[in-house]
């Protein structure tokens, strides 16, 4: 399976999650591509799409939301990941 995973990244968390995906599902055998957001300009290749990013101000970057305005996702399955800082003693 031809797998897109797009991530946008501030401190590097969500690239890191992204690598770290990127090599379990390889490692299953699957075609991944994975990149920021800003260099992917379609998915019509892809059979799946990942989507990773930070929370930011509770909500979803400006940068993802773009993307996802910018590309066709119909018929595709899409999954979204999102990652969190906690600060202070958790």
């Amino acid at each position: 399976m031809r797998i897109c995973i797009a991530y946008y990244s501030l401190t590097g968390n969500t690239e890191t999650c992204s690598r770290n995906l990127e090599k379990l599902l390889k490692d299953m055998g699957h075609d991944i591509t994975c990149n920021k957001v800003e260099n992917i300009a379609d998915v019509e290749e892809y059979d799946m799409v990942v989507i990773g990013f930070p929370v930011h101000c509770l909500n979803m970057p400006k940068k993802v939301k773009e993307f996802l305005n910018r590309i066709e996702l119909r018929e595709k399955p899409i999954y979204l990941f999102c990652t969190y800082a906690l600060f202070g003693s958790a």
